[in-house]
């Protein structure tokens, strides 16, 4: 094969998938993250700052910092930082300790931050509950975990370990989702893959179970959510929740570049009892 053959044989083959498994190793470790959420027809864009910091055992701790409203429906946004959406999304992200894996690990102070986030609650409701739900630990273990796992999972460990090319098959399995017995559906796709990057999509399907009994826990006593599960026998067999993530990574670090985050979840305070929400996560590195 002479040498004009053999360029051209290379530059016609296909670009390979990773070699192994996509690992959770960062290059840069700050970026502007630009955030944009649309939910009950309200479209809200705001800006901060991440920085991943190397701590003791390998461990890292993700900060967030410097957040700002951008725009609330197109509009810009100092005459609208008042509106009680916009102020809960600003709600100041508690940091994340991340391990070795990409995995998330625990919220350092997560009494303070939970306090916090009940107060601002409370302020935008005018309901003065916070002391009732601040006793609640089965409410601050769920938020807890909530907090944890996303955007972080969204932006990584969704993703940490796969490998493009055998991506883990279909799965069921049984959890409790508000103390409601579903069952969880979950899928991966690969979608697009280039030289340095890579594009997946995860699926996640959460379906009551009718076969189990309702848990009598205090999240469905107390919690805000009580309003929206109300006697969810009526819902029967049917979707709860229904989760889309499309997710454009470095191939080789796992910075992500764009996250799309769609959910449809029943609601019986939603028009039509169902609430869609859409986050869209864009990332600028330093």
């Amino acid at each position: 094969m002479n040498k004009t053959a053999l360029l051209l044989t290379i530059a016609l083959s296909p670009l390979p998938l990773a070699a192994e498994p996509l690992q959770f190793n960062w290059q840069q470790t700050r970026a502007t993250v630009t955030e944009t959420v649309t939910k009950n027809n309200t479209t809200v864009q705001m800006r901060y700052n991440i920085e991943l910091q190397p701590q003791k055992d390998g461990i890292f701790l993700l900060r967030y910092h410097d957040h700002e409203l951008l725009s609330v429906n197109g509009q810009q946004a100092e005459q609208l930082k008042k509106m009680a959406f916009a102020m809960m999304l600003l709600a100041p992200t508690p940091d994340l300790l991340v391990g070795t894996g990409g995995e998330p690990l625990d919220i350092p102070d997560w009494e303070n931050y939970y306090a916090k986030l009940l107060n601002l609650s409370e302020t935008l409701s005018k309901q003065k509950d916070s002391t009732t739900l601040l006793q609640n630990h089965a409410l601050s273990s769920a938020l807890k975990l909530k907090s944890m796992q996303n955007p972080w999972c969204a932006w990584v460990c969704l993703w940490a370990n796969k490998d493009p090319k055998n991506l883990p098959p279909p799965t069921v399995y049984e959890e409790q989702v508000l103390s409601i017995p579903v069952d969880l559906n979950n899928s991966y796709q690969l979608l697009n893959s280039s030289e340095n990057s890579i594009t997946l999509r995860f699926y996640s399907t959460a379906t009551i179970r009718r076969d189990k009994p309702l848990s009598d826990s205090s999240i469905i006593q107390n919690a805000e959510n009580r309003k929206a599960w109300h006697q969810p026998k009526e819902l029967g067999n049917q979707t709860l929740k229904y989760s889309m993530i499309t997710a454009t990574l470095n191939r080789y670090s796992l910075q992500p570049q764009r996250v799309e985050l769609f959910t449809k979840q029943a609601k019986k305070q939603a028009p039509e009892g169902v609430e869609e929400t859409t986050s869209i996560y864009e990332f600028k590195w330093d």
